[in-house]
């Protein structure tokens, strides 16, 4: 390879034809000015005719039956090893799950809740008028406080 180029490295890209065009003409520029890049795409294109040509030997029967036999038992691990990820995978979403739902359930306690919070949730049977007028202040209270309108 023409390591002193700075092109040197878009040669086989552009061999392989994985370049825009703009790049494609640059690059083509430049090998016509650079004897380095010209040799390393003549030998690239030399070894790939080579490779296009030659003949690929076939496997012997005894070879070719071993692959057979091995095949499935490597299927089936991965297979198996794919279970496993899985299995892992659904027992991290379910523990996350629950803790999550675990931590959202928690009730605050009394002392967390303003006074209106818990006269609200608080059952009464008669509602009489000076009750609601002191939970509507609680309310007022409360929200003036959050506002910082104290």
């Amino acid at each position: 390879m023409a390591d002193s180029c700075e092109y040197a490295r878009r040669v086989s890209l552009y061999h392989d034809g994985e370049l825009t065009g703009e790049e494609r003409l640059l690059i083509e520029a430049h090998l016509t000015r650079c004897p380095a890049c010209a040799r390393e795409l003549a030998e690239l294109r030399a070894l790939s005719k080579t490779l296009r040509e030659s003949e690929i030997p076939a496997l012997p029967e005894d070879v070719l039956r071993r692959l057979h036999e091995t095949a499935p038992p490597v299927r089936e691990r991965v297979l198996l090893r794919m279970a496993e990820i899985l299995a892992a995978a659904a027992a991290l979403v379910l523990i996350v799950t629950g803790l999550w739902i675990w931590r959202d359930t928690e009730q605050p306690g009394p002392a967390s809740l303003s006074q209106w919070e818990l006269a609200a949730v608080a059952l009464r049977v008669e509602p009489s008028a000076p009750e609601d007028q002191q939970v509507a202040q609680w309310i007022v209270d409360d929200l003036s406080s959050e506002n910082g309108d104290d």
